[in-house]
């Protein structure tokens, strides 16, 4: 794809791209993991910026030094997506604000013009470089010489360490609480196991944010992070391996490798649809008296997820006892429970 005279450029954008990554992880992580003061916050978006404007900055380079640009943009679409997105959201606050916003960045003065809503499409836009990066991770996983069964064990455990990692940050707990390192490793290994076994309270222990990560682990433990993973690069059009498609048939029981895609594309597919009619179907079941609009969206996403996945875990302390005459929301988690156990 790139000219070779180039290949050491290239090498040297991808390393570097590798630590952005990191980066992005460790910033979201604290920013939305403790309680920052004002200047901290600014810090980090600074930071942020930086990752951001080098993404997009790697992103030309490299469409400059391939050899084909056309080439690059079918095979790289989602890449120069992003990369538009990143110029156009900084020329149009450049063309409200001036270059003034450039100097104050450079110059280490305070940000108070940048506005949150910027800020808000930055962190978006970090997720979505690490989430691409999630193809690149994969290959890496898969590329290692070990049997299937350890490849997914492996996936597994580190998804079950990240989820720890991320249960055991101040603001995933509700104020005045505080978990141990056993009860989040129980915790996240539960999740991401989907066994629906709990040593504290989901709902009135953690916050919203920790119950989002215990989600995420969920949702991944359900099917696996190599399933996510392999989709999004069949979706940005990155090729899969041999290696790749033989780890994932082992994974969704498929022997025929030129079903891998299609297999892959309905189980992600058909999990997102029922999962969404599951939610919707609950948010009309539990009814206004459940609570605000908000919290009740809320609360059928959680629990159409939960469900679907076999997962066990809920917001309700003594779970869906109060529920027990309610027989349109009981069967709406009937489905959803047999229908994801099918598969």
């Amino acid at each position: 794809m790139y000219r070779p005279r180039f290949f050491p450029v290239v090498k040297v954008l991808n390393w570097l791209l590798g630590v952005a990554t990191v980066i992005v992880l460790i910033s979201l992580s604290v920013e939305f993991g403790f309680y920052l003061t004002p200047r901290e916050k600014q810090f980090l978006h600074r930071l942020d910026l930086l990752v951001v404007w080098f993404f997009a900055l790697q992103v030309l380079i490299k469409m400059a030094v391939s050899r084909s640009v056309w080439e690059y943009l079918k095979s790289r679409w989602f890449d120069v997506l992003l990369m538009l997105l990143i110029v156009i959201q900084t020329t149009v606050l450049v063309r409200l604000m001036g270059f003034s916003l450039i100097r104050q960045y450079l110059g280490g003065e305070s940000l108070i013009r940048l506005t949150q809503v910027y800020i808000l499409v930055i962190q978006i836009l970090l997720a979505l470089t690490f989430v691409r990066q999630l193809v690149v991770l994969n290959r890496q996983i898969a590329g290692v010489k070990w049997h299937p069964s350890k490849v997914l064990l492996s996936s597994f455990l580190i998804i079950i360490l990240l989820g720890t990692g991320l249960l055991l940050l101040p603001r995933s707990v509700n104020p005045g609480q505080h978990l141990s390192f056993l009860d989040a490793l129980f915790t996240a290994t539960s999740a991401t196991c989907v066994t629906g076994l709990i040593v504290v309270d989901t709902g009135r222990f953690f916050s919203t944010q920790g119950q989002l990560i215990i989600l995420f682990l969920i949702q991944i433990g359900g099917l696996g992070i190599m399933t996510y993973s392999s989709f999004f690069a069949y979706l940005l059009r990155r090729s899969v391996t041999l290696r790749e498609q033989s780890l994932l048939g082992e994974i969704l029981n498929v022997e025929n490798l030129s079903l891998i895609r299609k297999m892959l594309a309905y189980t992600v597919l058909v999990t997102a649809l029922f999962e969404c009619l599951g939610a919707l179907g609950l948010f009309f079941a539990l009814g206004p008296d459940y609570g605000s609009p908000g919290s009740r969206l809320y609360s059928a996403i959680f629990h159409s997820i939960s469900a679907f996945c076999n997962a066990g875990f809920s917001l309700h302390s003594d779970s869906f006892v109060p529920f027990q005459q309610r027989w349109p929301v009981l069967a709406i988690l009937m489905t959803l429970i047999v229908v994801g156990g099918l598969g």
